[in-house]
């Protein structure tokens, strides 16, 4: 005699599948999905300020369940900048540019004097560029000094392409570490992996608690940024939108090319977080011209509300800050955006046992 037991139970679930389903689901919805609640944090290297209170409640607003600003989770996203917004440049320039030097110093076996031709895009035509590896170093260092160079920027990122071409990702980050571990120029008690704005760390661990997706978006190497972030911030390496090179493979290793892809400023930017993120922001962090493209994406959102923030390194005292006509020309197309003062909103910058030499 057949065993009709089982047919007769699937029979069974099948006949009430439908009313146990609308019964169960409801529950365990409310069971795993609790309101979502916003989390205060201690901004303790700030200063007290109406800044950090409207900080707070545009955050409050946003994470909130049933207020007219809130935004959901996976819409919650909030770009940054690396360099002058969440770490130093003015020591007295970007650590990638130091790094160059210190490569083609110490490390670098090929043709130091080897010219690299690219193309650049300027008054609606392509045009054509020629320079040296050394021709490059020279002009950053004359960087250093003050001078102005139209240049330098495209010229070290191609530049940069070559001089550590042919390394494999983890013979890249090796490079990034040992630079890193050396003393910052210009400052006392602060070694490069250090030279996070300790104020902007506390930024991103705020926003993070309520669970922001914080993206960073460099004009730096993206290796080299996705290095520093995920040391010291814990952003994720997918998480990192940066200058990138191509890279080839060689045998069983991937390795980088000596071309430039593109080098992430300006326009770039926006296009990087349209193609990579693939939607607006609602909040954007940055402390240049460079970033007003990337603010605008935040800016420009239709569905949610948004603010964009910029950086003002006048500090002058703890910082190589720029002052008088310098800052005043750097800053004079920052209308719309939140105004960060180092000087003024700022306990420390690097902590309290560091200084300017």
């Amino acid at each position: 005699m057949k065993n009709t037991k089982p047919v007769f139970i699937t029979t069974l679930c099948v006949a009430i599948l439908g009313v146990a389903t609308s019964i169960y689901l409801p529950i365990h919805f409310l069971v795993i999905a609790p309101k979502e609640k916003y989390q205060d944090y201690s901004f303790k290297y700030w200063n007290e300020s109406n800044l950090v209170n409207e900080l707070k409640t545009f955050v409050k607003d946003t994470v909130t369940p049933g207020n007219k600003d809130y935004v959901p989770k996976e819409h919650r996203v909030a770009t940054f900048d690396m360099d002058g917004t969440l770490v130093g440049e003015r020591a007295p320039i970007y650590m990638e540019w130091l790094m160059y030097q210190d490569y083609f110093d110490y490390a670098y076996k090929g043709d130091k004097d080897e010219v690299i031709t690219y193309s650049y895009f300027k008054n609606g035509e392509d045009k054509l560029r020629s320079i040296s590896l050394r021709e490059t170093y020279n002009e950053i260092e004359q960087f250093k000094t003050g001078a102005e160079s139209e240049f330098v920027e495209l010229d070290e990122a191609n530049c940069g392409a070559k001089l550590f071409s042919n390394l494999t990702i983890e013979q890249y980050c090796t490079v990034v570490t040992e630079f890193l571990n050396k003393d910052a120029e210009g400052f006392n008690n602060l070694k490069y992996k250090d030279m996070f704005y300790k104020p902007m760390i506390e930024v991103v661990d705020f926003l993070k608690q309520n669970n922001f997706d914080v993206r960073i978006v460099s004009g730096t190497d993206r290796y080299m940024v996705r290095f520093l972030c995920s040391e010291v911030l814990g952003i994720s390496y997918s998480k990192v939108i940066g200058m990138d090179v191509g890279y080839k493979l060689v045998g069983d290793d991937l390795v980088r090319d000596d071309k430039l892809i593109y080098k992430t400023v300006k326009d770039t930017k926006a296009e990087l977080i349209a193609k990579e993120i693939g939607e607006y922001t609602v909040l954007s962090f940055g402390n240049s011209s460079g970033d007003i493209q990337m603010h605008q994406c935040a800016l420009k959102n239709p569905n949610y509300h948004s603010k964009a923030y910029m950086v003002v390194a006048d500090d002058t005292v703890r910082e190589y800050g720029y002052e008088g006509e310098t800052l005043q020309k750097r800053i004079k197309d920052w209308g719309d955006f939140v105004k960060i003062s180092m000087a003024n909103d700022w306990k420390t910058i690097y902590g309290d046992n560091v200084s300017k030499k």
